[in-house]
């Protein structure tokens, strides 16, 4: 079975090839040399083979572009061939459709489900999409479903001011603004099965990101107008155009969502960071940031890549693109960067490279080494955070550090205090916080807490941590609790550890103990 190119991979997974050779596909897809370890980087090509059933999604997706004004449309096929990854038979399975979410009148309309090759009944409920098997799947054995969607992100407005509410669908993630069109978590993803077989329903939360996936290898074919520049998660195996139109082939493995960048207007800037291809686009005029932004992306790879352990992805892609709520958004393998879309002229900003930063830091902290982002918010954010904290105070020194500490932490919570909002822990659901105790808090007071880890730890020893937690846990989902184990371990007084995350996460003293620094 190939694409390259050719006929899509989706009818063949979905219906056309036999079981048995679909099911040789996917046990072998997670090999070394399968296309998807293409995705790889040199010395990475077993990273594949340590993921246990993931389940396997081939896309065909096809852009329409309807001009300046109304922008860009698609219809996306997906077929996942999914194995039973718990210990009992399942009935049914639930899938995120995230563009079908109530901030996105009319996002996505799904046109049909089919199972086995036969047309299934579905419900979707917001983001969920729950798919009938009609049959009792055992454990190990695979399903093939195939899901077609119309897809039609809304105009955005980057300018708009941040709203009231912080959640995954409103801050720009998935929209169209300035001829550039967001397509984050594009593709419907099989929310996680816990061991008795039981399907992930949340919904998404009123505060905060969606909970994560398992990691899962894509193939997507993308079919879009020539005048538009396309980024995706992975990495880009072939291209043929005939000047009306581009076709793209993209391949991920291990990954847990997979995102979309259209844009027009834009051109490509590559640099090489160790095994990692690093690709900003941006628009065409605008040079030198496309140099500032490959200048934070390089820095900030090469800094992680040393201290954390390299990445396992050849290539990693940089996205200047309008973004509602904040400075960017984080995907496996793309990171999006709004660093002119809130103001008229572009130039060159010291918080620019700070939230590049941030966003590239959460290939090891959210992507790799996955958390849930609805249960305990705090420990990717925090962790993303202090890596840029740890970054920043390489390259400028303490004094540059502490300063971001004053503008991202201090200042906001006084300004939280002089509002009269109450302090909270920071160990909550995502959705017991408002947007601005969200920011407060979890992107603060937990970047604080670490700060401290370290003063306690040492920064030798609390690095030792994070490259045993990186190399260890990585294609895993973890909690807060695996984290300080981490810490503990490493560090020569565990119960001063376990003193400050009481102090900073457990209990609410952001007031009197950030404002005392």
């Amino acid at each position: 079975m190939a694409d390259p190119l050719g006929q899509p991979l989706v009818d063949q997974l979905a219906w056309a090839a036999t079981d048995r050779e679909v099911a040789r596909y996917v046990r072998s897809a997670g090999s070394p040399d399968s296309v998807f370890a293409q995705a790889l980087g040199d010395g990475h090509a077993a990273h594949g083979s340590t993921l246990d059933r993931p389940v396997v999604y081939a896309v065909e997706a096809t852009a329409l572009d309807r001009g300046i004004d109304a922008g860009v449309a698609l219809f996306v096929r997906t077929a996942a061939m999914v194995r039973n990854p718990s210990r009992k038979p399942i009935e049914r399975l639930v899938f995120r459709i995230f563009p079908a979410g109530q901030e996105y009148p009319g996002g996505a309309h799904v046109r049909g489900v089919w199972v086995d090759g036969e047309p299934t009944p579905w419900l979707l409920d917001q983001t969920l999409l729950e798919v009938p098997l009609g049959r009792r799947l055992r454990p190990g054995k695979m399903a093939r479903v195939l899901i077609e969607m119309a897809v039609d992100p809304p105009l955005i407005d980057p300018r708009m001011g941040n709203p009231d509410r912080y959640n995954a669908e409103n801050t720009g993630v998935f929209g169209q603004a300035d001829g550039v069109v967001n397509l984050g978590h594009l593709v419907p993803v099989l929310t996680k099965l816990d061991e008795d077989g039981t399907p992930d329903r949340r919904s998404l939360p009123s505060t905060g990101e969606p909970a994560m996936g398992r990691p899962g290898l894509y193939h997507v074919h993308l079919d879009a107008p020539a005048g538009l520049t396309a980024m995706m998660t992975g990495s880009e195996i072939a291209r043929e155009t005939d000047g009306v139109r581009n076709g793209l082939v993209s391949v991920a493995s291990g990954v847990r969502t997979f995102a979309v960048e259209l844009a027009r207007g834009y051109r490509v800037t590559t640099a090489q960071v160790g095994t990692v291809r690093l690709r900003v686009a941006h628009p065409s005029d605008e040079v030198a940031m496309g140099a500032h932004l490959l200048d934070y992306g390089q820095r900030s790879l090469a800094f992680y890549n040393n201290h954390f352990g390299a990445l396992p992805y050849r290539e990693v892609d940089i996205v200047e693109a309008p973004v509602v709520l904040g400075a960017g958004s984080e995907f496996p393998g793309l990171v999006t960067a709004d660093v002119r879309h809130k103001v008229a002229t572009y130039r060159k900003s010291a918080s620019h490279e700070w939230y590049v930063a941030h966003e590239i830091a959460h290939q090891w902290w959210y992507s790799e080494v996955g958390t849930d982002p609805a249960e305990e918010p705090w420990l990717d954010e925090a962790l993303a955070s202090h890596s840029a904290l740890l970054y920043w105070e390489d390259r400028y020194g303490r004094d540059a550090a502490e300063a971001i500490l004053e503008r991202e932490v201090i200042e906001p919570t006084r300004l939280a205090q002089e509002q009269g909002l109450t302090d909270l822990p920071a160990n909550l659901q995502a959705a017991r916080y408002d947007s601005v105790r969200y920011g407060v808090i979890i992107y603060g007071r937990a970047l604080m807490f670490l700060d401290r880890v370290v003063r306690e730890m040492g920064r030798e020893n609390y690095l030792g941590a994070l490259r045993a937690f990186y190399a260890e846990r990585h294609c895993t989902t973890v909690s807060g609790e695996d984290f300080l184990s981490y810490l503990r371990r490493y560090a020569s007084e565990p119960d001063a550890v376990d003193a400050l995350h009481q102090r900073w996460i457990v209990e609410a003293h952001g007031y009197e103990d950030v404002l005392a620094e």
